[in-house]
């Protein structure tokens, strides 16, 4: 019991010392909006979106895992490598082919002793998931105004989408986009904003630490309440309840 204690307080005066120094340095993690929007891109395959939201793995923003230059890029190498798995996955790629891919750069990784290598294993990796994803968007053979549909509601999560605004931006009016949509994807708008806004809510629960009034608030939901009756409308559970669940199991 003594022995856990004193690990639990060197945990502790461990994490203390490094917030100071964070607030310090004025230090701190990439930001929420711009973390989900870099994984986003990758799911929707979007190269130049990819590319303009990519941080170098040698970002002081990324955090320091290790002191040693090289150790610190593998592990935030790796921990991209997972993260980008787990999301393209949800978002359809084919589990086996991902996770074999996944396999192949981590053991690559791990042969990498420079951080130059690094640095491009690390471009390698993005681009060549994105690059699947963009393959497999195509193959979804859909009318151009529900794809300008498709990516407008993914560009727009944290906003508050209007039917509108969207009928717009895929260059048609309201109704005929309903309808349009509707015969081709069997959902409505309407649904289809609430599926991709629980989608991204679940990936946020699972895959980061933030609370679910920071989820709330960047899926642009009206109130924590709103996005919490909605969730478990979705789920049959609550966030809080998801998060236990799911938690980061699915790391590998």
């Amino acid at each position: 019991m003594q022995k856990i204690e004193s690990d639990e307080q060197e945990l502790n005066r461990e994490m203390t010392r490094i917030l100071f120094l964070q607030r310090e340095e004025t230090l701190s993690h990439l930001p929420l909006n711009r973390e989900y929007a870099f994984f986003n891109a990758i799911k929707k395959g979007n190269h130049d979106e990819v590319l303009r939201l990519m941080e170098p793995l040698t970002s002081e923003s990324l955090g320091v895992l290790s002191e040693d230059p090289v150790r610190n890029i593998r592990y935030h190498l790796i921990i991209t490598i997972a993260l980008t798995t787990r999301f393209c996955i949800e978002a359809g790629l084919l589990e086996e082919y991902a996770c074999t891919l996944s396999d192949v750069y981590i053991r690559r990784a791990d042969k990498c002793t420079k951080t130059e290598e690094l640095q491009k294993l690390h471009r390698e990796v993005i681009l060549t998931f994105t690059g699947a994803m963009a393959k497999q968007k195509k193959e979804q053979v859909v009318s151009l105004p529900v794809l300008k549909t498709y990516d407008y509601i993914e560009t727009h999560l944290h906003e508050r989408l209007r039917l509108e605004d969207v009928a717009a931006a895929a260059g048609v009016s309201r109704t005929y986009l309903c309808g349009l949509f509707k015969r081709e994807t069997g959902m409505t708008v309407g649904s289809y904003i609430v599926s991709c806004k629980i989608s991204a809510a679940r990936d946020l629960l699972v895959y980061t630490d933030y609370s679910v009034q920071d989820i709330s608030n960047y899926l642009a939901f009206s109130s924590a309440s709103h996005f919490i009756s909605v969730f478990r409308s979705a789920e049959g559970i609550g966030p809080g309840e998801y998060r236990k669940r799911n938690y980061r199991k699915h790391f590998r």
